[in-house]
């Protein structure tokens, strides 16, 4: 069986290929696809994202007891939604904020504003990371917040975060350690 970190980023099992960051039951971390990606997970700038999708998405969240959503897309990718997903997921009761992850020069220090938001606003509440598709920057983000929040080794870190059931997640050890330099 090929290992999970190692596979290259396909369709997810689940909606919004969402899922814990691991295994452990009292897991506070979760991660997935953009609001609008219950399946879909290619960037076409002319498809828009309505506000009904995003609703759709917190719906979706909520069972899960979901109360902050950190978003990592760019720019454009906000672009393509009717209104900033961050604004509708506030109405419906999710706390979300934006990290532009993608375009940013200084992903380590980009990771450590992510961190100082998680202490700040997040600590023992449950927390969704997302981005596009729910695969790649959102898996970065999420080992990293394993590491430098609950001390999980590195390794074990991206094998929590690349293992979660149904999901499609890719983390190499050297875009951890990036993050975590």
């Amino acid at each position: 069986m090929t290992d999970p970190c190692e596979q290259p980023l396909c369709k997810s099992n689940t909606l919004y290929n969402f899922g814990p960051a691991t295994n452990n039951p009292d897991n506070q971390l979760y991660g997935s696809a953009r609001p609008g990606a219950q399946a879909q997970r290619c960037y076409n700038p002319n498809d828009v994202v309505t506000v009904k999708e995003v609703e759709e998405f917190a719906k979706f969240m909520k069972p899960h007891g979901i109360q902050h959503a950190v978003g990592l897309l760019s720019e454009s990718e906000i672009a393509t939604f009717e209104r900033p997903p961050s604004q509708v997921l506030k109405q419906q009761g999710i706390h979300a904020t934006n990290f532009d992850l993608k375009s940013f020069a200084d992903e380590p220090a980009l990771a450590k504003e992510v961190l100082a938001y998680m202490r700040a606003r997040a600590s023992g509440q449950k927390v969704l990371v997302y981005c596009w598709g729910g695969g790649s920057r959102s898996a970065r983000i999420l080992a990293f917040l394993l590491v430098a929040l609950h001390s999980f080794v590195a390794e074990e870190a991206i094998k929590q975060v690349c293992r979660a059931p149904g999901t499609n997640r890719m983390v190499t050890p050297e875009q951890l350690q990036a993050l975590l330099a």
